[in-house]
């Protein structure tokens, strides 16, 4: 059966349930929420956690784990709808991105969002989302969630858990959350009941053992990349500026600086540079990532211990000596703003995707001068290969849907799961409606239609898609994630950047995602993070801006030993060697 026949007897069945149905029926999230998390001790979920399946109840979620290697994937299933008879409910918190909050009423997420009410009808598993702003209001929200114990059925992300910092902690986090009794362990769930995902998943070696953690468990459900490596960030310039320098190609720090004095001194324009002054991209061109963690011949070795990064501070504050950042770069901390600079000619170097040149070229159409190309990653001198940055990933986002402790029964939810990631679902969820939202071209290839690329109502394309699809940005939402979805209208620009972006480097020092924390560990990091990061922040930027002379990185470093950075690095070094014998065993 062809996808439009399949999507013409979706709705034709939505149009039947709603007039048998209607919107009643049972509600997944009538349990009480408990009254307060249990105790870190925890080895286990709540006696009141939602048994997993019968199937498999006799054998340890560890050891089922450990018995199952990724396997090729099987072949995606058709899902018959509806997936329920009666309509099933589950409430939602989620951070919404911060370019879509200011532009809808959040209140009422689940209708305005053409896809959500799509899949919602559909599918009969309602989905009834709490929605927030993305950002502070985001991370806030999430934390008096936390501590009042007043869980929704689902939490849309789980970044914040376990961090000291607001940083994103992946696997370890979704690891505490389970064993602190905030979330279940959904390893069986997904394996028996949601194969389209599971298969997907576990065909990637990095993928799986990425969310996988420690104890073998699965906290969240990975948003997936149609096309790996798509997702991938790196150096965005002015095409049009790149030529007119007469500079030629980028691949050097020499090359790139007199790139930027051209754009200084020719348009006024300053490049941009991360606003705590840690900057993957251009700490690339020494081969560490700067502030973290990098793995060389099996070492894990922290940036701040390597000359390297001694020559990248010096590098920087040498560049903003002459003019090349913003003034006040570390008040920069809305890249959405520093884009609309790159569109009005205001800025000359950006950190993005070859989905988000879109959106550049979006916030300034009537600039019609204005040309994108992604770079590769420049060379410093005496590097001859990069190998850090950003790598061809399965994954998009490891932290989209936990399911928490509240949740009566989520076997109906991995139920969709399971259509999310089928053909089917993936058309819906990237595209939305035929008719509406998108058309197939002579090829068979959706396309968007007016509706999306030219707004009767003046929406620009960025929130319009969001409006009747997944959208295009941020999106805390699991399925497949097509994102040349996001090319409607600079093909061959951004065709070029995916290629470029994906062949940035090889990964060879990057810590591996899989890496994470065992409880005892992260608890041990936090009680030096904190503090070590906030005085590490703030003496960079002190070195970059030249308030602090470089003669006295010794006594920085010194200090930050004495905080604790060798016992943090130690934590990782062990975690590093579990998770590589780990993936040893699933490989045997």
């Amino acid at each position: 059966m062809n996808m439009k026949k399949i999507l013409a007897l979706v709705l034709s069945l939505t149009l039947c349930l709603g007039l048998l149905a209607g919107c009643g029926g049972n509600s997944a999230s009538s349990a009480p929420a408990p009254d307060s998390a249990p105790a870190q001790e925890s080895e286990q979920a709540p006696a009141d956690t939602p048994a997993a399946p019968a199937s498999n109840e006799e054998a340890s979620l560890v050891d089922s784990a450990a018995e199952s290697t990724p396997e090729e994937p099987q072949g995606l299933q058709e899902v018959p709808l509806p997936i329920e008879e009666e309509a099933v409910h589950y409430s939602c918190w989620m951070p919404v991105a911060p370019y879509v909050s200011t532009m809808m009423n959040l209140e009422d997420f689940s209708e305005q969002v053409a896809m959500v009410k799509m899949i919602n009808e559909a599918t009969n598993v309602y989905i009834d989302f709490n929605a927030v702003a993305g950002g502070f209001v985001e991370q806030e929200s999430f934390n008096l969630m936390i501590a009042g114990g007043d869980y929704t059925d689902i939490i849309g992300v789980m970044n914040y858990y376990g961090s000291s910092s607001g940083a994103n902690v992946g696997s370890s986090g979704h690891e505490k959350a389970i064993n602190d009794g905030i979330i279940i362990d959904l390893y069986d769930y997904l394996k028996e009941y949601a194969p389209n995902y599971w298969n997907l998943l576990t065909s990637d070696d990095n993928a799986y053992m990425t969310m996988r953690t420690q104890s073998g468990y699965m906290g969240c459900i990975a948003q997936l990349l149609k096309k790996p490596g798509t997702e991938n960030q790196g150096m965005i310039v002015r095409k049009d500026w790149l030529e007119a320098s007469g500079v030629g190609n980028l691949d050097t720090l020499d090359q790139y600086e007199k790139y930027l004095t051209y754009c200084k001194d020719n348009y006024g324009a300053y490049a941009y540079l991360q606003y705590q002054g840690l900057d993957t991209d251009w700490g690339s061109a020494f081969n560490i990532t700067p502030g973290n963690y990098n793995v060389v011949d099996g070492k894990v070795v922290h940036s701040f211990t390597t000359q390297a990064f001694r020559d990248y501070l010096t590098k920087m504050n040498d560049w903003y000596k002459k003019g090349l950042f913003n003034d006040d770069f570390y008040n920069d901390t809305d890249i959405t703003t520093v884009r609309t600079d790159m569109a009005n000619d205001l800025c000359s170097f950006v950190d993005g995707s070859a989905e988000g040149m879109s959106n550049i070229y979006d916030l300034n159409p009537d600039n019609t001068a204005m040309g994108l190309k992604a770079t590769a990653y420049p060379k410093a001198d005496g590097v001859d290969e990069i190998h850090v940055g950003y790598e061809s990933k399965l994954i998009k986002n490891t932290d989209t849907w936990a399911v928490s402790v509240a949740c009566e029964d989520p076997v109906p939810l991995m139920k969709l799961v399971n259509w999310l990631y089928s053909e089917e679902g993936q058309l819906i969820y990237n595209w939305g409606e035929e008719g509406v939202s998108f058309e197939y071209d002579d090829n068979g290839d959706p396309q968007w239609t007016d509706l999306v690329v030219n707004n009767p109502d003046g929406l620009n394309f960025m929130f319009a898609s969001y409006l009747y699809a997944t959208g295009v940005g941020s999106v805390y939402f699991p399925g497949v994630y097509d994102m040349e979805k996001g090319f409607y209208s600079y093909d061959d620009d951004q065709l070029e950047a995916v290629d470029t972006l994906a062949s940035l480097t090889d990964g060879a020092y990057n810590l591996p995602s899989y890496v994470s924390l065992e409880n005892d560990e992260q608890e041990k990091y936090n009680t030096y993070a904190a503090d070590l990061d906030t005085y590490a922040k703030g003496m960079i930027l002190k070195f970059i801006l030249g308030d602090e002379p470089m003669s006295n990185y010794q006594a920085f470093l010194d200090t930050c030993v004495d905080m604790g950075l060798d016992e943090m690095t130690a934590i990782y070094q062990g975690a590093y060697d579990r998770g590589e014998a780990a993936l040893s065993e699933e490989a045997a």
